[in-house]
């Protein structure tokens, strides 16, 4: 039975709602919407103007209607009379196919026909920086090596505990918080879910981070790099396929002496034949690029030019290696095995990569596609 937006809205106090979208560089667009209102948004959706964001539109195309689904309701813990919902984009009765979330859930729906249903987890990275964004907040986080740094997590304790608290309250079930690779950067985990779940507060958790570090008179930011020097913001997720209950981990076989059944291995080649064909390069002849690097505020270092990237997929492989990799297979999981993608933002992480491959401890299973990479 379908919910009841304005039934809810009265039983948990909510007076508005924010109708959300995601573009296609990730920004988050959003209508607020009173109670008053809200069913008929449920039923006709919101209007927006679909030019007027990053969605590869133009003004010659009609407006798209925002249609919010009732199971990703969010209700602002800063602010519990406010919901967030996350919306699917249609434009003339159809499916917006530029629309993130509605990509992501034709490929659940193309999974599920195959009885296959996707679990994911995902560990966010992000900066605190001042409030003009010109450095990292904390003036006395300096040490070469940073991650893990107690004094540094702890400086800003109200920050993080508060957003962890939030999660608690919001029951993401939080596990862990901790100061990431760079001065000034952190990384939160909750548990996983089903992929659709994930993503939504994923997104809604980037909005929380930036919100409440506001509030303590700082800036968060995602962007890949915001600063030349130091590492970049990741996002690594953690990929199962279960069956339809999601009561069985499909990765997963007792009698392998890795723990695996034969899928992971067929599910990483296809993923890995996938970034083969996508062939993504970025070049500073990239006007998506430019507008990507002016918009995140990267800064290269005094009297040096920003670095550029060019890489080409040329064939996935399987083998051993370290952990900073593409993805990879836990072989210490057992029936919560899963593949662990690593999303890379920048060149210097995939050149420390391949040239100390032979200097770590740590050696996991993975698939990985051979890349040629050439930095200008």
């Amino acid at each position: 039975m379908a919910k009841n937006l304005s039934r809810i809205a009265k039983d948990k106090g909510i007076r508005y709602f924010l109708i959300s979208f995601v573009d296609l560089f990730g920004v988050l667009r959003s209508k607020l919407v009173p109670a008053r209102a809200i069913d008929g948004m449920h039923a006709d959706g919101a209007g927006f103007a679909g030019f007027a964001a990053w969605l590869d539109m133009t003004p010659a195309d009609p407006d798209m209607f925002a249609i919010p689904d009732a199971d990703s309701l969010v209700q602002l813990p800063w602010k519990p009379e406010v919901a967030w919902l996350a919306s699917d984009l249609y434009m003339n009765g159809v499916p917006v196919e530029a629309s993130p979330r509605v990509a992501l859930k034709q490929q659940i729906d193309r999974a599920a026909a195959k009885g296959y249903r996707m679990m994911t987890g995902v560990e966010c990275e992000y900066f605190l920086i001042d409030a003009d964004g010109g450095d990292i907040s904390d003036a006395r986080d300096t040490q070469e090596k940073p991650c893990y740094d107690q004094s540094a997590l702890m400086r800003r304790f109200d920050v993080i505990s508060e957003i962890c608290d939030a999660m608690i309250d919001l029951g993401w079930g939080p596990y862990q918080n901790d100061h990431e690779d760079a001065n000034g950067q952190f990384e939160m985990n909750w548990d996983y879910a089903d992929a659709l779940v994930t993503a939504d507060r994923h997104v809604f958790f980037k909005y929380m981070v930036k919100t409440i570090a506001e509030k303590h008179g700082l800036r968060a930011t995602f962007m890949p790099k915001p600063f030349a020097n130091l590492t970049g913001n990741g996002c690594h997720a953690h990929v199962s396929v279960w069956d339809k209950s999601g009561k069985r981990n499909l990765f997963h076989h007792a009698r392998d002496d890795l723990g695996l059944s034969k899928l992971p291995t067929s599910f990483s080649e296809e993923f890995c034949t996938a970034l083969m064909r996508l062939r993504l390069c970025s070049t500073r002849r990239s006007t998506v690029t430019r507008e990507l690097m002016r918009r995140s505020r990267c800064r290269a270092p005094p009297g040096r030019p920003m670095p550029s990237l060019t890489a080409e997929i040329i064939e996935p492989i399987w083998c051993v290696c370290p952990r900073p990799v593409v993805s990879k297979c836990g072989l210490w999981m057992g029936p919560r095995t899963r593949i662990y993608y690593r999303r890379e933002c920048s060149w210097q992480a995939w050149m420390g990569w391949l040239t100390n491959v032979t200097r770590v401890s740590h050696w996991r299973l993975i698939c990985i596609p051979r890349v040629r990479i050439s930095a200008e």
